[in-house]
C-alpha cells in the first residue's frame, strides 16, 4: 500500500501523485483524508478497470410454461469462444413473470445505439410509450414507474420536436436535411398520438405533419419515398410497403380534429392501391405490412393477404416465424423477418383470434430478445414491443411456480408469483476472476468454466428465464459488408493524430451509418477540424469515444483525420476500437482494433514527472 503525508497551510493547495498498477478487474476504491487539530474530512472514488477489446454478448430466453402435472426442464448450453480476454467471462441468470419485465426494467438502455437524429430519437421514445400503455391497461401502474416513465416521454417528446421542419415534416437533422422524410414523418404522428394518451402533446404539431404527409400523396394514392429499409430492393414493394406504414398512422389519427375528412380520403385512397397491387408482389415484409393495414381498414381483401403471408411460414420446435433462405444474419434470421412476425402477431389480436393463436410467433420473438430487453435493430425493439404488450393483455396473471436453476457446483431457487411476477430477479451464476502479479503473470486462476445451465420449473403458471453470456474478445470481427482502416499519423506521450478510413464494400451505398472510433484512456478527442466530409451528418463525443453519423457511406473510402491530447496520466494503453455499422441493420457491421506503440511502450515516468519515484 502506498501512502504519502502531506501538510497543506491555509489558504494553500498541493498536488500528490500515485501510481496505480491494476491486478485484477472491477472496481478500485481510491480514499483521501485530511486532518487538522480542529476537524478532519475525506472523500472515496471508485476507479473502475475494465478488460480490453470489445464486450459481446448472447442472450437464451426460455419460456417455462408448466401445470401441476407437467414441470418443465430446459438444458441451456452456454459455450464459450476459445480466443476471449482472460477475465471477462460472466453468466447472468434472470427470472421473471411476466414478458415485459426485461423491457420495463432497461428502458434507458433499452436502444443501444446512439440517439443523436429525428430516428433515433423517436424509436427511443416509442417503447416508453408501449410499456406505459401495457401497465395501465393490466392495472399494473405503480405511481413510482409512472412518474419515470412520464419523464421519459416528456423528454423525448421534447428531444423530437428539434427535428420537425419548418414545413411540419421530420427528418433525421430536421431543417438542416433538404426535404422532410415519409416515413419518419408518419412513425412520429402514430407514437405522437399514443402517447396523447399520457403526456401533453400539442395536436398542432400532428396535424402540421398530416398536412404535409397528405399533400404529398400521390394520385394513385401511394405515398413517395423509402422505408428504412433500403435493402428491400423491389421497387414496388417498398412503394407498397410505404403507403402500408402511412395508411396505419393516419388511421391512428383518423379522428384528429379537424382533420377527419381529409385523413378519410387520404386512407380510402391508400386502401385502394393497396388492394390494387398487393398481389404482384412477394416480399414478406410486405405482405405482413400491408396485412396489418388491410386489417385495421376492415379490407375484404384481408383474408387473401393474411392467408398468402402464412404460406411462407416456418413453424419449428413449437415456434412459428418467417425467413428467407438468403438470410445474411448470424443467426439465420433477417431483422426484416422478424419485424414480419410482429407484425402478425399484433394481426392476430387485430382479428379478435385466440390468445393461444399467437403463442407460438410470440414464442419466436422472446428468442430473439437481448438481455436488455430489446432486439437487433432499434426498429425490431419498437415493434417487438408493441407485439408482446399486445398479446400480454391476454395472458393471465395467475401463477405460483419454483423455478431452480443449476450449473456446475451452483444450485439456487426462484419463487415467482403473482406478487412478484413483474419483479425482475438476476443472479450471476459465474464469473471469472483473475488476479496479475506485478509483471502480469496470472496468480489465481478462475474456476472452471461451465458448459450448460439446468432450469427447471414447477407449479402453475408461465415464466421467463434467460441466460446472458457475457466475454470480450480483441479480434478485428464483422461482416463483409465495410471495410476499415486505421493509420496512425503522429504519436507522441500527449498527442496522438489518426486518419480512419470506412467504405461500403457490396453493391450500391448504405443505409445510414455509424461510425465509433474510440479513443485511447486517458486522451481527449479534438473533432474540431473534421470538416467537409461527404455525406457526414453529425459528430458526438460520448464514454471516450468519438460518433459520427454518415447519411450513407458508398464504395469510396471516407477518411476522418482526428486529434485527440492528453488529459489524464494513464500509461501502457491497451488497443481502441473502431466500430462502423449500419443504423437499421446493425448485424452489418465490422469492428477492428488501432494502437499507439509510443503510448503500449510507455511507463509511468514517461507520462507523470512529478510522481514520486520519478523525480531524481
Amino acid at each position: 500500500m502506498q501512502s504519502v503525508r502531506n501538510r497543506v497551510s491555509a489558504g494553500e493547495s498541493t498536488s500528490v501523485y500515485f501510481p496505480i498498477v491494476p491486478r485484477s478487474l472491477g472496481p478500485i476504491y481510491i480514499e483521501v483524508t485530511a486532518q487538522s487539530s480542529e476537524a478532519a474530512d475525506g472523500i472515496r472514488r471508485e476507479l473502475l478497470v475494465e478488460p480490453e477489446g470489445v464486450l459481446q454478448e448472447y442472450n437464451t430466453p426460455v419460456i417455462l410454461q408448466v401445470n401441476h402435472s407437467h414441470p418443465v426442464q430446459s438444458n441451456v448450453s452456454v459455450p464459450m469462444p476459445l480466443s476471449v480476454v482472460d477475465g471477462s467471462q460472466r453468466i447472468r441468470v434472470s427470472i421473471m413473470g411476466d414478458f415485459v419485465v426485461p423491457t420495463l426494467h432497461n428502458l434507458d438502455r433499452l436502444i443501444r445505439l446512439p440517439t443523436g437524429c429525428g430516428e433515433q430519437t423517436i424509436v427511443k421514445l416509442a417503447p416508453d410509450v408501449y410499456v406505459a400503455n401495457y401497465l395501465k391497461k393490466s392495472n399494473q401502474y405503480s405511481q413510482e414507474m409512472k412518474e419515470k416513465l412520464t419523464s421519459y416521454m416528456e423528454k423525448g417528446y421534447q428531444n423530437e420536436l428539434r427535428y420537425q421542419r419548418t414545413d411540419g415534416s421530420f427528418s433525421a437533422f430536421g431543417n438542416s436535411d433538404s426535404h422532410g422524410n415519409m416515413w419518419l414523418s408518419a412513425y412520429v404522428i402514430k407514437t405522437f398520438q399514443k402517447a396523447k394518451t399520457h403526456i401533453f402533446i400539442d395536436d398542432n404539431v400532428i396535424i402540421k405533419s398530416v398536412k404535409w404527409i397528405i399533400s404529398h400523396q400521390l394520385s394513385d394514392g401511394s405515398f413517395p419515398g423509402s422505408m428504412y429499409t433500403y435493402y428491400m430492393q423491389d421497387k414496388t414493394a417498398n412503394e407498397i410497403s410505404l403507403t402500408a406504414f402511412v395508411l396505419i398512422a393516419l388511421q391512428e389519427n383518423l379522428h384528429l380534429q379537424g382533420m377527419t375528412h381529409s385523413i378519410t380520403d387520404a386512407v380510402t385512397k391508400a386502401q385502394h392501391y393497396l388492394e390494387t397491387n398487393i398481389y404482384t408482389v412477394n416480399d414478406i415484409y410486405c405482405l405482413a405490412i400491408t396485412s396489418y393495414a388491410l386489417a385495421i381498414r376492415n379490407s375484404s381483401y384481408f383474408d387473401a393477404v393474411f392467408k398468402k403471408l402464412g404460406t411462407h411460414a416456418v413453424v419449428r420446435d413449437d415456434m412459428e416465424y418467417w425467413t428467407y433462405a438468403s438470410s445474411s444474419s448470424s443467426n439465420g434470421i433477417h431483422g426484416h423477418h422478424l419485424l414480419s412476425t410482429q407484425l402478425r402477431l399484433i394481426l392476430r389480436h387485430q382479428r379478435r383470434n385466440l390468445p393461444l393463436d399467437g403463442y407460438h410467433v410470440l414464442k419466436w420473438i422472446i428468442t430473439q430478445r437481448n438481455s436488455n430487453g430489446g432486439f437487433a435493430s432499434s426498429q425490431d425493439t419498437v415493434v417487438a414491443l408493441e407485439a408482446i404488450t399486445e398479446f400480454g393483455l391476454y395472458s393471465s396473471l395467475h401463477k405460483d411456480m419454483l423455478i431452480s436453476i443449476t450449473s456446475g457446483q451452483f444450485s439456487k431457487q426462484f419463487t415467482v408469483d403473482s406478487t412478484n411476477a413483474m419483479v425482475l430477479q438476476t443472479i450471476e451464476i459465474f464469473t471469472a476472476h483473475i488476479i496479475l502479479s506485478q509483471r502480469g503473470f496470472i496468480l489465481k486462476l478462475p474456476k472452471p468454466y461451465p458448459q450448460k445451465v439446468l432450469i427447471e420449473a414447477t407449479g402453475e403458471g408461465t415464466a421467463l428465464a434467460e441466460v446472458a453470456v457475457y466475454y470480450n474478445i480483441e479480434q478485428s470481427h464483422g461482416t463483409q459488408a465495410f471495410h476499415v482502416s486505421v493509420n496512425i499519423d503522429q504519436e507522441t506521450f500527449v498527442l496522438l493524430e489518426t486518419n480512419t478510413c470506412v467504405k461500403w464494400l457490396r453493391r450500391g451505398k448504405s443505409g445510414m451509418a455509424i461510425l465509433e472510433i474510440g479513443i485511447p484512456t486517458g486522451f481527449q478527442a479534438k473533432p474540431d477540424n473534421i470538416t467537409h466530409v461527404p455525406t457526414l451528418k453529425k459528430i458526438e463525443v460520448e464514454n471516450r469515444k468519438l460518433i459520427l453519423y454518415f447519411d450513407e457511406i458508398s464504395g469510396y473510402p471516407v477518411c476522418i483525420k482526428l486529434k485527440a491530447v492528453r488529459t489524464g496520466l494513464v500509461a501502457k494503453t491497451k488497443p481502441s476500437v473502431v466500430r462502423v455499422y449500419d443504423y437499421y441493420k446493425p448485424e452489418l457491421q465490422f469492428t477492428t482494433f488501432y494502437q499507439s506503440g509510443v503510448l503500449q511502450k510507455s511507463n509511468i515516468c514517461d507520462i507523470c514527472k512529478e510522481c514520486k519515484h520519478c523525480r531524481q
